[in-house]
C-alpha cells in the first residue's frame, strides 16, 4: 500500500496511510447489529464476549433478551464504563484537539485551560441530566421537552439538533481536511474530507449506535495512551 500510494510528499504519504488504515481496522472491528434493539439502543454482545467467542469458542449469547440468562442481559447493557468514553471522545475528536493545540501555541498552557474550561459544561449537563432522570422520571431529552411543551416543541427540538449534529460532523471533517491541505477546496481537502467522513458513516450503517459506542471505547483508549506519550515527551524535554 505505501508502494503504490505516491503523492509526492513523504508526510502526506504517512497522513494518508495512517487514515486508511485506521479506518480499515474501525471498520473491520465494526459489531454488527442483528436486531432494532442492537441498532438504536446500543445493547449487545459485549467485546468481551466477542474475544471470548473468538478465542476460545464459547457460545455467543442468543439474540433473543427472553432466552437470555441474568448474567448476559447485564453484560450486554450500555453500561458508565461503555458511555463515558464514548462521551468524552465524541467531543474532544477532532476539532477541540486541533483549537486547543492552536490556543496553546499561541497562549501557551493559559491558552490550552481556557479552551479546555468549556468542559466544566459537562458537571452541569450532568446534574441537569441526573435531575431529569431521578426527580422528573424522564428517559430522554426529547421525552422531557414533549412531556412539557408538546409535541411541535419536540419537533423543533429534533430538527435544531438535527442542524447542530450536521453542522458538528462537517466542521469536524473540515479540521481533518486541513491536515492534507494548506488550501481549502483543493483536490486533497475535498478528498480527506470525504474518506474521514465515510469511514465512520461505513461502520455506524454496519452495527448503528453498538459499533459506534465501541468505536468510540476503542478510540478513547487510544487517545489516552497518545496523551499520555505527549506528555511523556514534553516532560522530557
Amino acid at each position: 500500500l505505501h508502494a503504490t500510494l505516491d503523492l509526492g510528499d513523504e508526510t502526506l504519504n504517512t497522513a494518508w496511510l495512517i487514515m486508511l488504515w485506521y479506518g480499515f481496522i474501525l471498520i473491520v472491528t465494526a459489531q454488527v447489529s442483528t436486531t432494532a434493539r442492537e441498532f438504536f439502543s446500543g445493547v449487545g454482545t459485549s467485546m468481551f464476549q466477542a474475544v471470548d467467542y473468538i478465542v476460545r469458542g464459547t457460545p455467543r449469547p442468543a439474540e433473543d433478551p427472553n432466552q437470555q440468562t441474568d448474567e448476559q442481559k447485564r453484560r450486554a447493557e450500555v453500561g458508565f464504563w461503555t458511555l463515558m468514553p464514548s462521551a468524552f471522545i465524541t467531543w474532544i475528536f477532532a476539532k477541540s484537539i486541533n483549537n486547543s493545540a492552536i490556543w496553546g501555541s499561541r497562549y501557551g498552557i493559559i491558552g490550552g485551560f481556557a479552551y479546555a474550561g468549556f468542559y466544566m459544561s459537562f458537571f452541569s449537563a450532568a446534574l441537569v441530566g441526573y435531575l431529569l432522570r431521578t426527580r422528573s422520571g424522564y428517559t430522554s431529552l426529547p421525552t422531557a421537552v414533549e412531556k412539557v411543551y408538546g409535541p411541535v416543541a419536540m419537533l423543533g427540538f429534533g430538527i435544531m439538533l438535527f442542524y447542530r449534529l450536521w453542522n458538528e460532523v462537517w466542521s469536524n471533517t473540515a479540521v481533518v481536511a486541513s491536515f492534507y491541505s494548506e488550501e481549502v477546496w483543493t483536490p486533497s481537502w475535498w478528498a480527506s474530507a470525504w474518506v474521514s467522513a465515510i469511514i465512520p458513516a461505513a461502520y455506524v450503517m454496519m452495527g448503528g449506535m453498538r459499533s459506534s459506542l465501541v468505536s468510540d471505547v476503542l478510540q478513547a483508549g487510544l487517545g489516552v495512551i497518545f496523551l499520555v506519550v505527549i506528555l511523556g515527551l514534553i516532560g522530557s524535554e
